[in-house]
C-alpha cells in the first residue's frame, strides 16, 4: 500500500477505533492511579446479569460512517472454569473501486473472575503497525503494559470494550489502546429508542466525558445496544446493533 492511502486512511480507521472501546486521547504514563473505582479485595465489580442471559455466546454490531457500513465489531463469550472471557474484535476495511487500500484490526481479550477483570490483553494491526496492550493482576493490583509504559492500579478498573453496564457508575476506564487509565464521568442523558435484533425498543442514552467524547446506549436489562461518536474528520461513526440480545423478542 502506498503512504498516500496510509495517511489518508489512518485517521479514520484510529477514530473509529475510539468506539470500540478506545481514546484518542493519549495521557502521560503514571506510577498508579486508584482513583474513582473500588477495590477488587473490597467486592469489586459485579455484572448486573449474566452476560449469556443479556447477549447469548456473541454480538455484533455493524460499523458505520455516515450511515455507510465501513466494518464489524463482535464480542464474544465464555467460560472456563471460574473465569468469564469477552472476546472483543474490530474489523475495518476502507476499499476504493472495490480495492482494499487500508485496514484495521482490534482484538481484546479481558477475563474475568470474581466480579473482577484479572487480566487484558489487546492486538492491534493498523494496516500492518502493531501493537500491544496487556493488564494483568497481580496479587491486589492491576499492572497495564503498553506503548505509553507501565500503569498500577488497585481499583476494579473496567477495559473500554462497552458489553458491561456497571461501568456507568466508574470514573476511571481502562483505555485498551494505549494502555493508560482515562478519567471519565458517565452522565445520563434520558430515555431513547434503538433497534435490537431488529425491533424498536426502548434504551436509554450516556455521554462519556473527560477523557473520551462517545455516546453509548444500554436498556432497562444492562444490555449494550449502540455506540455513537465523532470522526477527527467530522463524520458520525455509529455502531448499530445486529445481534445484541439474548431474547429476539427483544421489543418489550
Amino acid at each position: 500500500m502506498s503512504d498516500r492511502f496510509r495517511i489518508r486512511w489512518r485517521p479514520l480507521a484510529a477514530a473509529i477505533a475510539v468506539a470500540a472501546g478506545i481514546s484518542a486521547i493519549a495521557h502521560p504514563a503514571s506510577a498508579s492511579t486508584d482513583a474513582g473505582s473500588p477495590a477488587c479485595e473490597a467486592g469489586g465489580h459485579r455484572p448486573v446479569m449474566d452476560p449469556f442471559v443479556l447477549y447469548g455466546s456473541e454480538m455484533s454490531f455493524d460499523v458505520q460512517r455516515n450511515g455507510e457500513s465501513v466494518g464489524r465489531h463482535t464480542v464474544a463469550f465464555a467460560r472456563r472454569g471460574g473465569e468469564l472471557i469477552a472476546e472483543s474484535r474490530f474489523d475495518v476495511t476502507v476499499r476504493v473501486v472495490g480495492i482494499a487500500v487500508y485496514r484495521y484490526t482490534y482484538a481484546s481479550t479481558d477475563v474475568w473472575r470474581g466480579g473482577c477483570l484479572i487480566s487484558s490483553r489487546t492486538d492491534i494491526d493498523d494496516d500492518g503497525d502493531r501493537s500491544v496492550i496487556e493488564a494483568v493482576r497481580e496479587g491486589q493490583e492491576l499492572v497495564i503494559r503498553g506503548p505509553s509504559g507501565t500503569v498500577r492500579s488497585r481499583a476494579a478498573i473496567v477495559s473500554t470494550n462497552h458489553w458491561y453496564a456497571g461501568v456507568l457508575g466508574d470514573r476511571q476506564v481502562l483505555n485498551t489502546l494505549t494502555g493508560t487509565i482515562d478519567d471519565v464521568v458517565i452522565v445520563d442523558r434520558g430515555a431513547d429508542i434503538k433497534r435490537i435484533n431488529g425491533a424498536n425498543a426502548p434504551v436509554r442514552r450516556y455521554a462519556y466525558t473527560g477523557a473520551l467524547s462517545t455516546e453509548v446506549w444500554y436498556d432497562d436489562h444492562g444490555r449494550w445496544t449502540a455506540l455513537r461518536f465523532a470522526g477527527r474528520d467530522g463524520s458520525v461513526i455509529d455502531f448499530v446493533c445486529q445481534r445484541c440480545a439474548a431474547d429476539v423478542s427483544a421489543r418489550r
